[in-house]
């Protein structure tokens, strides 16, 4: 068996712990940050520090909200029990829109991702032109469930089967 693909996913509690200071920073330093703006800033752009400021902020929860997302699946992935299922893929559907939905089966336990959606430390058949999923090839699955979904943690296949 090849291996295809392996999730790397880390995660730093530094780097979270660093945004929320940031954040916090940001929302009780508002009078301060603003006397600089208005005095060195606005001069030169003619931007409203409200403009520049709730740029700022959202920019900030959102890379924030990004964080936490990466945190449960870094938990979901480094604290769940890794699951195996070895055998041939059934049931390969493709289906495109504005991004590729793919899904399938192996030995009745059903997998199904989105190249967009899906985070890149999953699989998602992102280079799907190199053909590894398709009906009738022998696959070994690991993954992890959330209570939902399955999502593929490593891949591997018998490269000797076309």
């Amino acid at each position: 068996m090849e291996i295809y693909f392996e999730s790397e996913i880390a995660f730093s509690y530094f780097e979270l712990y660093f945004r929320v200071f940031t954040l916090l920073v940001l929302f009780f330093s508002y009078n301060k940050v603003k006397a600089i703006f208005d005095e060195y800033v606005f001069i030169y752009f003619n931007v409203h520090f409200s403009i520049f400021w709730s740029l700022a902020i959202f920019f900030s929860i959102g890379y924030l909200i990004s964080m936490l997302n990466k945190k449960s699946d870094f938990e979901l992935v480094s604290e769940s029990q890794h699951e195996v299922v070895r055998g041939v893929v059934s049931n390969y559907k493709v289906e495109n829109s504005a991004s590729r939905k793919e899904s399938f089966k192996v030995n009745d336990v059903n997998f199904e991702y989105n190249n967009v959606v899906t985070p890149p430390y999953f699989f998602a058949n992102r280079r799907y032109d190199e053909g590894v999923i398709k009906n009738g090839r022998y696959v070994a699955v690991f993954y992890v469930s959330d209570g939902r979904k399955n999502y593929i943690t490593r891949l591997e296949f018998d490269s000797f089967q076309e």
